[in-house]
């Protein structure tokens, strides 16, 4: 608790606002001359879909604060540290009041979104200040409940916006594959994934992508830096230039997006939209929009048939390609000593392709204090604990399902489809033996005519057909629900056959 500060670091006076290709030598990080403050505090944070906070309050942990959300009687979001002032219990184990406050389980005191206290059933005066929560800036937008962690009414969290996809608030986007899921490894390490268009074709392979797709990342490289950010821009594009450029900006503390434009040559445009949620030292909260843009309305009338929790366990089996090597590498990272090198001297990187990593590294370390709870040193790997075992990296259901309004309720649903269907093959499974044998006895011994007989075989058949499908169901629905469990071992790509070659 309370170990996110504000870091005192260098900035250049005069950052350029365009940097000339090739972009700077790898081992050389953006030089610098006075000094500016960043505070990862000062910032709007997306916590969950509004999709996923229902009745019930919804603890989270930003920044290592436990806080919890909920909505108040007039449909607004709140927010309020996780800690009743009476005793210290978390407020998220108590419940929603018919009133719209929020009241403690222990002794039911109660608060608003403000924090004053409201009730104190044992006695006491609600108005003293000692009876007050700790309140939290926040609000909703764009399907999303964010929080800054100011008090609620900061003139900071006033006057700042938070980071959403402009694109959402015109016409014609369809908001697909909205996803989030709580990752075993830091925020500074997800975006230095994601950003780095290269390893999509081999860690992504069979995935969404495959090793024969990974071409030229020769003209990749950064256009622009600011103390908020950059963007780089890959002309090429992926999948050897079939989608056209990708244009790649990096808002900090938290939003990386990747846009493809391509309505002319392909009819949609597209964006990858990952805002980096940090939690505490070597855990975070990805949090995934993959907005699309279609000239054929069709198109988006049948991706909007999708239900959601599919997209939600598609997207699991993404995130499970580089949980495994990412949870590791942190380690190794800290060992490395990239916490206090330039990364070209930790990270041998010989080609483009690794250019916006460079830069976000280096964005990291001089802009922003080396990340949100500070240099990836020897004390943040004590803190972060020790590394996980496979099981525990590829969990789906503490990570995600068990707090997906979707993924929860098509499990409970699934596994009721699942006894259904077991009882029905049970049932049809024995008819099709008692009809089957009668049909047979019958021809055999006369009792009934050929026409029975035959009427009976079929009859037997039927059910019997019946109850392979209810088989073939259960199978299903079984391998469905292991999938919001448990991610799969070995991974795709070490199943599926497919080698890269050079482009001809």
């Amino acid at each position: 608790m309370g170990r996110t500060r504000r870091v005192t670091v260098a900035t250049t006076a005069d950052i350029p606002q365009v940097v000339e290709r090739p972009p700077p030598a790898l081992d050389s990080p953006v030089e610098v001359s006075r000094a500016s403050s960043f505070d990862w505090k000062d910032h709007w944070y997306p916590i969950a879909f509004t999709k996923d906070i229902g009745s019930a309050p919804y603890p989270f942990t930003l920044l290592e604060e436990p806080i919890v959300l909920w909505r108040d009687g007039a449909g607004e979001y709140q927010c309020l540290a996780d800690s009743c002032p009476h005793r210290l219990v978390p407020l998220s184990e108590g419940r929603v009041a018919p009133d719209g406050t929020l009241q403690c389980a222990y002794h039911g005191w109660q608060f608003r979104g403000d924090g004053a206290c409201t009730l104190i059933p044992q006695g006491g005066h609600p108005a003293s200040p000692r009876a007050c929560a700790r309140s939290y800036a926040c609000r909703a937008a764009q399907g999303l409940v964010w929080v800054m962690l100011r008090p609620a009414g900061d003139a900071r969290a006033a006057a700042a916006l938070p980071p959403t996809l402009p694109e959402l608030d015109e016409g014609g986007w369809l908001a697909f594959g909205d996803m989030w899921r709580d990752l075993p490894y830091d925020a500074v390490t997800l975006i230095e994934n994601v950003i780095d268009a290269g390893h999509v074709p081999f860690t992504h392979h069979a995935t969404v992508s495959k090793r024969t797709s990974s071409g030229s990342f020769a003209d990749l490289a950064v256009t622009e830096r600011s103390e908020a950010g950059f963007r780089g821009l890959w002309p090429s594009g992926p999948r050897r230039g079939a989608l056209g450029p990708q244009a790649t900006e990096w808002r900090g503390p938290n939003l990386m997006r990747h846009t493809i434009e391509a309505q002319e040559t392909r009819g949609f445009s597209n964006i990858t939209a990952v805002y980096a949620v940090p939690i505490a030292p070597g855990r975070c909260r990805a949090i995934v929009r993959q907005p699309f843009k279609f000239k054929n309305r069709v198109i988006p009338a049948v991706m909007g048939l999708v239900p959601r929790f599919a997209t939600h366990l598609d997207a699991l089996k993404i995130l499970d390609d580089d949980v495994v090597f990412l949870h590791l590498q942190e380690e190794k990272v800290v060992k490395a000593g990239l916490a206090t090198k330039p990364p070209g001297q930790v990270y041998h990187m010989p080609g483009a392709s690794d250019a916006l990593v460079t830069a976000f590294r280096t964005w990291i370390q001089k802009m922003a204090g080396g990340g949100p709870f500070g240099a990836q040193d020897e004390g943040w790997l004590a803190r972060a604990g020790p590394r996980l075992g496979q099981t525990q990296l590829l969990d789906h259901w503490e990570s995600h399902c068990s707090r997906c309004e979707s993924c929860r309720t098509a499990e409970q649903r699934l596994k009721v489809v699942r006894g259904v269907a077991a009882a029905l093959g049970a049932l049809c499974g024995l008819a099709t033996l008692v009809v089957g044998g009668l049909a047979c006895v019958g021809a055999i011994d006369g009792i009934v005519s050929t026409f029975s007989s035959t009427s009976l075989a079929a009859v037997a058949g039927v059910t019997g057909m019946f109850c392979a499908a209810m088989g073939l169901l259960v199978a299903w629905t079984t391998n469905v629900l292991g999938r919001f469990h448990l991610g799969r071992h070995p991974l795709p790509r070490n199943l599926v056959p497919g080698e890269w070659q050079a482009a001809v």
